[in-house]
């Protein structure tokens, strides 16, 4: 028998956790884990003094999650976009060549070695077009891979706060699938024809669902029933609210007291009204 898993996303190690509970992990749009993995050195490999940094892309509202980066942290530069891409490059099997000599597919002719790539990066044009070419290229492949991977990733969205409703720029910005996903969730009856319109169509018929009813009720008169159920608190706010004219020491009197002074203050009046 296996504990459950109280990690409020997948992508957490054993035993660590996150600040705010549930609701910051649901809140977010993007949410990234950043690991220093291998550490680089000026007289090794690269020729740069800092590390690799494993980025990892712990949730998205539109791909796929788990994706996982080696960015090249330079100390003295920061990020190294340069450096970045031709490691994305070379496990990518677009970098040929040795030790003595590096080359980029298409390009056999201009020979490198690694701790140069930059000074040749910078100093050839024809090299830096057809190098950005195949990093652009790769990123579209990358980008479509993951877009086409996003499906598994919806129910993880919607999920991780089993408790908490999206906002309405939440369902205005999710996928035909992502939306289904909330219409099932939260218990939304949904015509069969919704699902034929156009994504935009949906996305309003699934937030007014949500929200339309709840902000009718929100905005509605307390009843006679509420006023009597109501903290001390929540009568001053009410009084506040409907412009009641109290005096100010109504409120040191009892709470029942309190509460049916309010309540004759907006019903009996209208029941006067009404009769």
């Amino acid at each position: 028998m296996y504990p459950p898993d109280a990690r409020p996303i997948k992508w957490l190690k054993k035993n660590e956790t996150l600040p705010g509970g549930a609701t910051a992990a649901y809140m977010a749009d993007f949410m990234l884990r950043l690991d220093q993995t291998k550490a680089l050195k000026e007289d090794e490999e690269l020729k740069v003094k800092g590390f690799i940094c494993g980025v990892t892309l712990c949730k998205s509202r539109s791909n796929a999650s788990g994706h996982y980066i080696p960015v090249v942290f330079d100390q003295h530069r920061g990020a190294d976009n340069v450096l970045t891409n031709y490691l994305m490059l070379k496990s990518n099997k677009l970098i040929g060549g040795t030790g003595r000599g590096f080359f980029i597919k298409g390009m056999e002719d201009v020979k490198f070695l690694q701790a140069d790539l930059r000074d040749v990066y910078e100093s050839n044009p024809e090299f830096q077009a057809h190098f950005d070419s195949l990093v652009a290229g790769e990123l579209g492949r990358f980008i479509k891979k993951i877009h086409a991977t996003a499906s598994s990733s919806a129910e993880e969205i919607i999920d991780v706060d089993s408790e908490a409703e999206p906002t309405k720029d939440d369902v205005m910005n999710m996928s035909l699938k992502e939306l289904k996903v909330a219409a099932k969730k939260f218990g939304i009856d949904v015509r069969r024809d919704l699902w034929k319109g156009k994504l935009d169509y949906i996305r309003d018929g699934i937030a007014g669902a949500l929200f339309d009813e709840k902000e009718e009720e929100d905005e509605r008169t307390p009843t006679r029933d509420d006023v009597m159920n109501m903290s001390l608190k929540e009568l001053k706010v009410l009084a506040e609210e409907l412009m009641l004219k109290v005096d100010p020491g109504f409120w040191d009197e009892k709470l029942p007291d309190i509460r049916d002074g309010i309540a004759g203050a907006l019903f009996d009046e209208t029941d006067e009204e009404t009769g």
